[in-house]
């Protein structure tokens, strides 16, 4: 059932509808913004075996120049996912023109995000993607409920969570 709430315009005496529905149903993707876009779309393949579900290279992007405020910006663009249309992506966005500053080092700043990721094997996953560059700062930590999570970066240093 729909609820709907009418609410007087300010200057009218008709009212206009209000719908109560949520506005999204679903994850959509997440995004992180890479130096080296082949390097990180290996990392994510080979770690976590994400397919590449769409690509743009050398882009020019206009909506991203008024974006960005900047004139020209060219973007190189990979999606990656586990093949279900229905479930999130990755976004991985790399600024050819301009780049920006390096922002991965403050940790308990706002804006900073992760990703999480549910693997049957944390610790093992978590020594794989080491081999693969993975930054990890400690082993797997246990929750009071026996299940266990850890926080580790990627090799540009984006978190990531298992």
């Amino acid at each position: 059932m729909r609820l709907r709430v009418v609410l007087p315009r300010i200057g009218s005496s008709k009212g206009h509808v209000v719908s109560t529905t949520p506005a999204a149903n679903r994850f959509s993707h997440a995004g992180f913004v890479v130096r080296d876009i082949r390097r990180m779309t290996d990392f994510y393949r080979e770690g976590f075996g994400l397919r590449e579900l769409h690509s743009s290279w050398d882009r020019p992007g206009q909506d991203a120049s008024r974006t960005l405020n900047a004139e020209r910006v060219v973007m190189h663009i990979v999606w990656l996912g586990f093949g279900d249309p229905d479930s999130p992506a990755l976004e991985l966005i790399q600024f050819v023109e301009p780049t920006g500053p390096d922002q991965h080092q403050v940790r308990n700043a706002s804006g900073q995000a992760h990703v999480g990721f549910l693997v049957p094997d944390i610790a093992g996953t978590l020594a794989r993607l080491e081999t693969l560059g993975a930054i990890v700062t400690g082993p797997p930590r246990g929750l009071p409920d026996g299940r266990q999570y850890a926080y580790f970066r990627d090799p540009e240093g984006n978190w990531l969570e298992l």
